[in-house]
């Protein structure tokens, strides 16, 4: 009784065909509206500068 030896490649394949393929995902679809900022009102007395 021989034993065959295995290499690397061989075992490499044997993993490839076990292991699931990755589930696609679906493409992004969701619209996200932009985001308004408006600047607070500065406390009385404090300088602001444009």
């Amino acid at each position: 009784m021989a034993n065959a030896q295995t290499s690397a490649g061989q075992l490499l394949q044997q993993n490839r065909e076990l292991e699931p393929s990755a589930p696609l995902l679906p493409d992004a679809t969701r619209n996200v509206a932009p985001l308004e900022v408006k600047p607070s009102a500065p406390p009385p007395g404090q300088m602001t500068f444009d």
